[in-house]
């Protein structure tokens, strides 16, 4: 049915036809992407710069991608080990682990919709919004490392919340 509706679509109906799809099949890889591309393919040997449009990969974001997946790795590891060991200190690294967690994750989203809404001449329009975005997320940040510190402190902690919501 998904396929009729396409085919009903005038517009869309370029899209759903199998010649195209077979004839790129038949191409060879690099004839696919534009000259651009290819030419970045070609002269670089780092296969992390096939993903980078502008043809330059920098390192800090690689090594940060991989620190970012080491942590959340980790936190399979840590969270089932905070309900064995009730401690105050597994409670501030769980709520440590989730707000470094919850930022990285922010950090990406805010990068890649909140970016200043390019013009016409490929200049920002509001070259303001990307240390503003950053302000922003490092507020959330803080406010909420600082609640679930807080929560730690003068309650009864992340575990035994946790715990309490299970029983219930």
């Amino acid at each position: 049915m998904a396929l009729s509706l396409l085919r009903a679509s005038r517009g869309l109906q370029r899209f759903a036809t199998r010649p195209q799809l077979v004839t790129l099949q038949h191409q060879p890889p690099l004839a696919i992407l534009s000259r651009h591309s290819a030419h970045n393919l070609t002269e670089k040997s780092d296969p992390s710069a096939v993903y980078d449009p502008s043809g330059e990969m920098d390192h800090d974001i690689v090594s940060k991608w991989k620190i970012e997946r080491l942590f959340a790795g980790s936190m399979i590891a840590v969270l089932p080990a905070a309900f064995v060991i009730e401690h105050p200190i597994m409670n501030y690294l769980v709520a440590t682990a989730f707000i470094v967690h919850g930022h990285w994750g922010l950090e990406g989203v805010f990068t890649d919709y909140i970016h200043g809404y390019p013009s016409e001449t490929g200049r920002r329009r509001y070259p303001w919004v990307k240390s503003a975005r950053m302000v922003v997320l490092y507020i959330l940040t803080t406010t909420s490392l600082a609640g679930l510190f807080y929560f730690n402190y003068n309650d009864v902690g992340l575990q035994k919340a946790v715990k309490m919501l299970w029983e219930v």
